[in-house]
């Protein structure tokens, strides 16, 4: 079993190995269910013969990531409130400092003692962030699980990779602050386009409920007529 924060839409158990995503997509078809969010149509079952429908919308389905879930730095879920964060403004140092701070398996006491990668949080931001540096996924579970390793080492191997990622993303958020009238371009440039598909969504759903098309000719040719 596994809980679900309802605020926050946060799956709180850890949800590893290969059936990761499939876990996270059930819970979010269970959210539905349980909310009463299921469309109606589907709800009438048999009797939805006498009740014709034509697709308009789409009904909004869930979107997950590869990681649907990253811990904080102390295993619990990721929040600012926890102060369990690493933002996208830190400093090398300071993320350093914070990830070698990190709770790891607490299973593993000593440094001679194997641990269990699938229960340590530090593995799962090696898997978001170290998945593309060659053999060190490997090296962190063979390490681990051997004692070969210890979790000073992981917590570094992982934060230097962490550091590669948030470096470009960092350069960004201080350009942007220094030209702050880029960014309102950006989204005045993102709510016009918004603006345009939302346009002629409405138009589909006024054909749909109004007859919007038909009705216009109607009262156009009323008024030629007048």
């Amino acid at each position: 079993m596994f809980d679900f924060d309802w605020e926050g839409m946060w799956i709180s158990e850890p949800l590893v190995a290969a059936d990761l995503f499939d876990k996270a997509k059930e819970v979010a078809r269970s959210f539905v269910y349980k909310s009463g969010l299921q469309n109606f149509y589907n709800k009438l079952g048999a009797a939805a013969t006498f009740f014709p429908c034509k697709d308009i919308l789409n009904e909004p389905t869930v979107l997950l990531t590869k990681t649907p879930r990253i811990p904080g730095l102390d295993g619990r879920k990721m929040s600012k409130s926890y102060r369990n964060v690493i933002t996208l403004s830190e400093s090398d140092e300071d993320i350093r400092k914070k990830t070698k701070g990190m709770v790891t398996d607490p299973a593993r006491k000593r440094r001679s003692d194997p641990g269990n990668p699938d229960v340590c949080p530090v593995y799962d931001w090696h898997k978001l962030f170290s998945a593309e540096e060659p053999g060190r996924l490997e090296w962190v579970r063979q390490g681990c699980t051997t004692a070969g390793i210890g979790c000073i080492e992981c917590k570094a191997a992982m934060a230097d990779n962490l550091i590669k990622w948030i470096a470009p993303v960092r350069e960004r958020r201080v350009d942007y602050e220094k030209h702050s009238k880029r960014v309102l371009e950006i989204l005045d440039d993102g709510s016009n386009k918004a603006r345009k598909v939302a346009q002629g969504t409405m138009d589909r759903v006024r054909e749909a409920v109004f007859g919007w098309e038909k009705k216009k000719k109607e009262i156009g040719g009323a008024a030629a007529k007048a």
